[in-house]
Order: structure tokens, then C-alpha cells, then sequence
């Protein structure tokens, strides 16, 4: 893993030195963090604790990102189901 997915970065759970938060202790999964799993969802092993935006960080930051989140959603979407964009 090389750096969080946009969603990541604005969770008031995930903790800033490492690929670990509150949901996972041991590790962010791979499709959370590679963002193949929306993790605003519920998702095994979370605990029930989702994405919060972080109300420390700007909140028009949190607003472009997960703008481009669900940018990036929708295409990655439309390249599976072959229809492009």
C-alpha cells in the first residue's frame, strides 16, 4: 500500500502515522484502501465504525474529497460494466 485513498485521508478515524484506524486496528483491507470498497458502507470486521469526516480539517477539503471520490467511483463503475466514460 502507498498512500491512503482520498477517503481515507479526511476520516476523523484513521490514524496519521500509519495504514491503521479505529475501524482496523491491524491494517486498513486493500479494497478499502484501493478504493474497491466504499467504506461509508458497512464492511466485515469494521465494527460498525465507518467513515466520519474529521471535523479538525477544512471542510471544503472534505467536501473536494469526497467529490472526487465519488468521481472516481462512478468511472472505475463504468469501466467495469464496459461502457466507459
Amino acid at each position: 500500500m502507498t498512500g491512503p485513498s482520498p477517503i481515507c485521508v479526511v476520516c476523523r478515524h484513521l490514524a496519521r502515522d500509519a495504514n491503521v484506524c479505529t475501524a482496523f486496528p491491524d491494517g486498513i483491507p486493500a479494497p478499502i484502501w484501493n478504493r474497491l470498497a466504499d467504506h461509508r458502507q458497512p464492511y466485515p470486521g469494521d465494527g460498525g465504525i465507518r467513515f466520519e469526516p474529521n471535523p479538525a480539517l477544512d471542510q471544503q477539503l472534505v467536501a473536494d474529497r469526497l467529490a472526487f471520490e465519488e468521481e472516481l467511483n462512478a468511472r472505475m463503475a463504468a469501466l467495469r460494466s464496459g461502457s466507459g466514460v
